[in-house]
């Protein structure tokens, strides 16, 4: 076996074994006594460089002569391997050298605070012609990161969460014909397409920033580019913004389409904002006063804005914007109002229509009378 060396930024060189190494390999750190501590790297390796050290490299603490054929070395038709070649690689089953991760960096691809269970990789061709690694990395807590690695560096398209109940991933598989992923748990197996393009908010801004190199902008909707390759992408280092025309969102501040949500006063209240992309930033405003800030700095599924207790100066206009690369657009917008007062207008309004209504009978039964 080989060693695959692995540095982590701030940690110690890891070895593993490339009997294990599909060319693409996560490691999960340990601590100094060899725990888990939930974090993972990412690396990427070439099967060439593999197959340098296996042919090149002594074996490790074995210092007599080399045998016919080596430990690893194929053999001509008809031929066998002597004896000798299987004793010297059962006592030295190690080569001396390392397999460094793909240049220029010789580093691992990316590294993060999740532990990975499972990888998977496929690519894809995008509307620019170029090819784009897309990798699927099932965690410990039964979700599935979709990463794609661009010319700017990694990003990380979206977060999964296969099953309901969070429960672990036993098995991932990928159909790279039909573009479909396969994850199975304990008690059931689930398909998920690997262009779900439909998961994006329905505006050119929100696609093209998802960087997602199976879906893109074309005809006012975000399609698959399975089904379009005409469709705008934002994939390189240019600029986004040029692909998507005016006034195809409305401005993020604007009151229209707001939820009127009754409250009772004394009680609590949560406001709710979804993260849909953690490299935006996502801010609370009350009747246009920032309240609260969510950034990628802490990561979490919602940008929560909590009332402890209700009181007059918490009723009124309550919108969460997010702000990404200087797209800003609104993803909840609730007024807060009284609850006790708005059912006491609602009652008056009742009151008043059916006070009209019974004039307007008598006045009817009079003029039939008359």
């Amino acid at each position: 076996m080989s060693s695959l060396s692995l540095q982590v930024t701030g940690g110690t060189p890891k070895s593993t074994d490339s009997s294990q190494t599909p060319g693409t390999w996560v490691e999960n750190s340990q601590n100094g006594h060899g725990q888990q501590r939930g974090s993972s790297a990412v690396c990427v390796y070439s099967f060439g460089d593999i197959d340098n050290v296996f042919r090149t490299s002594k074996l490790k603490g074995y210092n007599g002569p080399n045998p016919e054929i080596k430990p690893g070395q194929c053999v001509p038709s008809g031929q066998h391997t002597p004896s000798e070649t299987f004793k010297i690689a059962d006592s030295h089953p190690e080569v001396e050298d390392r397999v460094e991760p793909l240049a220029p960096t010789r580093s691992p691809l990316f590294h993060n605070k999740h532990r990975y269970q499972k990888i998977g990789v496929h690519e894809v061709s995008a509307s620019d012609g170029r090819q784009y690694t897309v990798l699927y990395l099932a965690t410990d807590k039964g979700s599935i990161h979709k990463v794609v690695e661009l010319p700017g560096g990694v990003h990380n398209i979206m977060e999964l969460q296969v099953f309901s109940k969070k429960d672990p991933i036993q098995s991932m598989i990928l159909d790279h014909e039909r573009a479909m992923l396969y994850v199975g748990s304990t008690s059931k197996v689930v398909e998920i397409p690997m262009d779900m393009c439909g998961v994006y908010r329905n505006n050119c801004e929100s696609c093209l920033l998802a960087r997602d190199p199976y879906c893109g902008w074309a005809a006012g909707s975000c399609q698959s580019i399975y089904h379009n390759r005409e469709v705008r992408q934002n994939l390189n280092l240019e600029l986004w913004q040029g692909k998507c025309q005016k006034g195809e969102v409305k401005e993020a501040h604007s009151y229209q389409n707001v939820t009127v949500v009754p409250v009772v006063p004394f009680s609590r209240y949560y406001l709710n904002c979804p993260v849909e992309s953690h490299y935006a930033t996502y801010n609370w405003y009350h009747n246009d006063t920032l309240i609260k800030t969510c950034n990628n700095t802490h990561p979490q599924p919602d940008c929560f804005y909590f009332i402890q207790n209700v009181s007059h100066t918490h009723y009124g206009h309550y919108i969460c914007v997010s702000e990404e690369d200087g797209f800003r657009q609104a993803l909840v917008k609730e007024h807060l109002v009284n609850q006790l007062r708005f059912m006491s207008q609602k009652g008056q309004a009742t009151m008043t229509l059916a006070s009209w209504l019974q004039l307007l009978l008598m006045v009817v039964l009079v003029e039939l009378f008359h």
